[in-house]
């Protein structure tokens, strides 16, 4: 059996140590303004890009959001999204903090958002900055509200004795 032997002394493997982790940590941020680079050349060209998010954070004031297709961590602020949603804190101690998602059109119903929650955002780039511009509930909970309406309204037709249902065409 082959064993290696270091003749370094501690002070010198430690020495040597941090030298490597700061060439790891330096490729890291290069590898990470690379890409943020590469997803705000994206942005510039598509416009805007709406996807799925996880919630990292609920703040007093912001929202910390990770985009899952790519991996970035988005902060924004409850007033820049004033516009297209309310939100409300209902537990304020950490780590259990989470508040309600208001959306502005009344269609989409409120959810609540936790830590991990996956919600839709639509992201543009704003003065060379990647924003999130608009929260909104996923998709599959919209889609399963909609179900959910649709499965009753089956069992309302199924029932004895219940009306029929008028053709839309009259």
């Amino acid at each position: 059996m082959w064993m290696f032997r270091n003749n370094l002394s501690n002070s010198r493997n430690a020495q040597l140590a941090n030298i490597c982790n700061a060439k790891k940590y330096n490729a890291k941020l290069a590898g990470d303004s690379s890409s943020l680079l590469y997803f705000k050349n994206y942005l510039k060209k598509a416009k805007s890009m709406e996807t799925t998010v996880a919630v990292s954070d609920i703040g007093q004031q912001l929202l910390e959001l990770v985009l899952i297709t790519t991996g970035h961590v988005c902060k924004v602020s409850y007033k820049q999204l004033a516009k297209v949603s309310g939100f409300k804190l209902t537990e304020d101690t950490k780590p259990f903090r989470h508040c309600m998602l208001l959306p502005k059109d009344r269609k989409i119903g409120p959810a609540w958002l936790r830590l991990f929650s996956e919600v839709r955002v639509t992201v543009q780039l704003v003065k060379e900055a990647v924003t999130v511009t608009s929260v909104l509930p996923p998709l599959a909970q919209m889609q399963s509200k909609e179900s959910s309406v649709e499965a009753r309204a089956a069992d309302f037709g199924s029932k004895k004795g219940s009306m029929k249902m008028i053709p839309s065409s009259f």
